[in-house]
């Protein structure tokens, strides 16, 4: 939504959550992309998700192993220049 970011950054913001359910490494570049077209700092966060974690009931493509990794995370900080600050956090939760 490049006009609604163009919104925010007239306004000053300094800094930009973006939360997510995209696990994929696409999404990292991207925040950087963003922290640097803003020149804010970027907190994204995604979920760490293990098939243990959701409803027996709820039928994971990924099979119903509860050690089974549904979701990846890859919460990451990244700077005004696109540095990236930390993360991204993977294959584990990030606490």
């Amino acid at each position: 939504m490049p006009m609604l970011r163009m919104h925010m950054y007239s306004q000053g913001i300094q800094l930009y959550c973006a939360p997510t359910a995209d696990h994929r490494d696409t999404w990292l570049p991207s925040m950087r992309h963003i922290a640097l077209e803003g020149r804010c700092f970027v907190l994204s966060c995604c979920q760490y998700l293990t098939r243990a974690e959701c409803p027996e009931d709820y039928a994971a493509i990924q099979g119903n192993d509860p050690s089974t990794v549904l979701m990846r995370g890859g919460s990451c900080i990244v700077g005004p220049l696109g540095q990236i600050l930390a993360g991204p956090q993977f294959e584990a939760p990030a606490f």
